[in-house]
Parts: structure tokens; sequence; C-alpha cells
């Protein structure tokens, strides 16, 4: 009831929202912005609401396709980082900023593609340019659907499957940045965080009025690793073990999800802002709550395990497990195969 009130109260803010952004991409239809080609052809990977879709491990799997045949740039915003302008977070040869001068995403790609160009800042269209001058040959945007300004080649859009069966409201109201009809400006949907009893004749019937190419994936552990030795741990050796997982991420329910898909028994999950620094205290937190509970392990994402590089917090931990996960394609991997051949050939003949 409480919700339903304090919606009432929102609901003209978010008539507003909605007729500004409703303006701005007529304007942008209609080319009466400009949109700025920066010479490299772009692949965008957005969503259409705030928080966790599923943005990052997209991005780590095209990375993956890509970079095959093609070097790759990958540019970000670099959310909450604690730097200003444009940084080159990685040439391709090392990596040339501290994890709080990139941001965690970026850092974490940085890391796990070393031959990547990883570029941030707000301008997205000098991010594309520079990761060009270093030697990129695509370039690869994230959360870069709403960023109209930058041409690309490629727009692709990850909704979540609870997005598009359950209708959300635009924001402040609800946390949706667009409604569900602006898919129709994407090249190709891919429908996050499916399993294989997922009712994807009923997800399609939905998507059906857009007639875009769509592509199922699901989150899933590639691998765990020791925090500390980044040897990686057989996953075999932690079932049956008490763990205690903790997470500063978009999408704290869902990393809780992926691991108890995975078998693992996780007693309790602690869970911090999205990009959260995290200090001793935090980390202390953590350790009491493992200690209190009879945790064999503390396990945490990715991203998570950028962030505390910073002042050795992993030196508080007897032992801290590192899910590494990865989209795995459900269905619709010829659609996504397709699209990328052709989009890329068509661009001054730069195929994979």
């Amino acid at each position: 009831m409480f919700i339903n009130y304090i919606r009432f109260l929102l609901f003209p803010l978010g008539v507003i929202y909605w007729l500004i952004i409703s303006v701005r991409n007529l304007f942008f239809d209609r080319k009466v912005l400009r949109v700025i080609n920066a010479g490299i052809p772009v692949i965008s990977v957005g969503n259409i609401s705030v928080g966790g879709s599923g943005k990052t491990p997209v991005v780590e799997m095209l990375a993956n396709m890509i970079s095959a045949s093609k070097r790759i740039g990958i540019v970000s915003r670099g959310y909450r980082r604690k730097s200003r302008g444009t940084i080159i977070v990685s040439d391709g040869r090392k990596i040339m900023a501290t994890v709080k001068e990139a941001g965690d995403e970026p850092y974490q790609l940085a890391m796990k593609f070393p031959e990547a160009i990883v570029v941030v800042g707000k301008n997205k269209v000098e991010c594309a340019q520079k990761a060009r001058e270093f030697g990129a040959q695509v370039v690869i945007v994230d959360d870069g659907f709403q960023y109209r300004r930058l041409e690309r080649v490629i727009d692709l859009v990850v909704v979540p499957f609870d997005k598009i069966l359950h209708r959300d409201w635009i924001l402040p109201v609800g946390s949706n940045r667009e409604p569900l009809s602006s898919l129709k400006r994407a090249d190709i949907v891919v429908v996050s965080r499916c399993n294989s009893s997922l009712n994807a004749d009923l997800i399609q019937k939905k998507l059906r009025k857009y007639q875009k190419p769509v592509v199922y994936v699901n989150t899933v552990i590639r691998r765990l690793k020791n925090a500390k030795t980044m040897a990686e741990i057989p996953i075999s050796e932690v079932f049956g073990k008490n763990l205690i997982a903790f997470s500063g991420i978009g999408d704290p329910e869902s990393f809780r999800k992926t691991l108890v898909s995975a078998n693992l028994n996780i007693k309790k999950h602690i869970i911090f802002p999205d990009h959260h620094w995290y200090s001793k205290k935090d980390i202390k937190k953590v350790i009491k709550e493992a200690s209190k509970i009879g945790a064999n392990y503390v396990i945490t994402t990715e991203k998570d395990f950028v962030r505390l590089l910073q002042y050795k917090l992993l030196l508080l931990f007897d032992f801290l497990l590192v899910a590494e996960i990865e989209q795995v394609i459900l269905n619709g991997d010829e659609n996504l195969n397709n699209i990328l051949r052709i989009k890329l050939l068509n661009y001054n003949n730069v195929g994979i």
C-alpha cells in the first residue's frame, strides 16, 4: 500500500521524464541531434533499466568472440571511479590505471582481456576515438543504448526475462530508463537470466511485435579461483561445504541464484551497495559473520574482487573464493553470429 502511494506521488515526475526521453529520441531519429562516427565499428551493449541486467558478462562474451580475429577496444563510463576525464585503463599491453581510477568493471575487463584497449570516460565518442588511436579495430561500448550521440553498427540490448514478462514503470516510478517499446531501436535483443525451463515461446510472443532477432542466455559459474593465488579450485571441492557470499553489484539476488543453481550451499549473503568501495570494517564484518555461521569458505564476484585489491584487503581473508561467471547461449546463437558477421562485414570490409 505504501509503495503504491509513493508511486502515485512520483507519477507526474515519471510523465515528465518520459516526455523528455521521447522528445530526445525523436530528435535523434529525425537527425535534429547529431550522431558522430568515431571512425571505427562500434557495438553498443545496453539495457532499458537501471540496476544489473547482465551487460558486463555479455560484453565479455562478445569480446571473446571478436578478439579471436580482431583487436578490440572496450569503452565504459567507469561508474563510481575516483578520476575525471577520459582515462586509458589499458593500452592492450599493460594496465595503466588503478582500480579506483578505472572503476571496478573496466579494471576487471582489462585484467580479463590483456590485449584489449580499455578506455573510460563520460564522452564515449572521445573514448572510442582513443581506442582506435591505440590500435583497436572494433569497439564494444558498455551501457551505450541511451548514448545515441555515438554512431554504432550494432545496437545490442540486454533485457532480463522478468522485465519482459512483468510490466515495469519508467523512472522514478519504476526502474525502467526507457519503455520496452524502445527495443524497436535495437538490432538484436539478448534475454538474460534464462534457464532451460524458461518458456521461450511466451517471451517470443511478447517480443514479436518488435521484429528483432533474439538470443537467450543464462549466467553460470565458469570456474572458482583462490583470490590470493588465482589458482583454480574444482567446484566439486566446495560441494557440501558451508559458504557465505558477499557482493556489491546491481542485482545481488541474481548472483545468489547463480551460486545456488551450481549446487553451492550458501548459508548467508551479505549485500553492499553497487560499486561499493570496501573498507577494513566491511571485510571484518564479513569475516565475523562467516565465523558465526561456521562457513568453510567466503565467496564473491569478480567485480567485488577487484575492489578488494586496494589497501591489501585480501590479506584479511583466510580463504576467499572468486566466482568467475560467463553467459551461456541457450538459443539464438545463429542470430548473434549472423548479425556480427553481416554488420561488421558491411563496415569497410571489417569482418570476423
